[in-house]
């Protein structure tokens, strides 16, 4: 047989094989389009509990409409998502179908960075952009907690970030506090509880010792954390533990020790 017409016949049958698959593909198509949705699956990419099967498909039964019985080519995934979205604790999401009848939905969560409490049972999350994110009843994400006179307090169940910019810049000023302990080996582990004051003053105590350490706000934080670390070192092994009750370092080159809080 002659070269040229090897040639011909392989290119021939490569045409009939692509034919073929195209036909193949096609059906396969139309036969997945005309499949109805058999199941909704909830998947998440994280180990948070903020949000859960049963609630994210509630959200699309409510806003977008049941899924289930519905061809999957009619299902508008984009606007899954964008629905899912808009629900606070949910900052990531992905909708698709598959051969079998079932819309997946893959949901990232929010993640928390600080815990704010107040009052009884009232407080709520921040991630790290300072975004609220409302408590959980059932879960508790294991963070970094600030109490006490805490001036941004949302309406119950608010998500989102404040609308007042004094708000937005508290919380970042915040952000600034946790990220200097949290990311300290020496202070992340010493840090017991934070506290704000009625004066708005940010006080800290520490793992051992009754003493409270007055920081006033969450600028020059590495200098009024190096005041700290010159009381233990050179005033407490003078004094003794628990010898005074304030220690207010606010003021630039100062600590001021009282026996008393005032």
């Amino acid at each position: 047989m002659k070269r040229r017409t090897r040639y011909a016949i392989a290119a021939m049958l490569a045409l009939l094989l692509c034919s073929g698959l195209a036909l193949l593909l096609r059906a396969t198509r139309a036969e997945r389009a005309m499949l109805a949705c058999e199941h909704v699956e909830v998947e998440f990419r994280d180990s948070l509990k903020f949000v859960n099967s049963a609630e994210v498909r509630n959200w699309l039964d409510r806003d977008y409409g049941i899924c289930t019985g519905r061809r999957l080519d009619s299902l508008d995934l984009g606007r899954i998502e964008q629905l899912l979205l808009s629900r606070g604790p949910i900052v990531g999401c992905e909708a698709w179908t598959d051969g079998k009848g079932v819309l997946h939905v893959e949901i990232s969560q929010r993640m928390p960075v600080l815990r704010f409490s107040y009052g009884e049972g009232q407080g709520y999350y921040i991630d790290a952009e300072g975004w609220i994110i409302p408590l959980h009843s059932s879960y508790t994400a294991d963070v970094r907690v600030i109490e006490g006179s805490i001036p941004v307090r949302p309406a119950a169940g608010f998500s989102g970030l404040p609308e007042s910019e004094a708000d937005r810049k508290w919380l970042q000023g915040m952000l600034k506090l946790q990220r200097e302990i949290d990311g300290s080996r020496t202070w992340s582990p010493l840090v017991r509880r934070t506290i704000i004051r009625s004066d708005g003053d940010i006080a800290l105590t520490l793992g051992s010792g009754d003493e409270l350490y007055i920081i006033g706000g969450p600028e020059r934080l590495e200098e009024k954390l190096s005041g700290i670390e010159e009381y233990l070192r050179n005033i407490v092994p003078l004094k003794g533990e628990g010898y005074y009750r304030t220690v207010n370092l606010k003021y630039k080159n100062q600590i001021i020790c009282r026996q008393k809080d005032t």
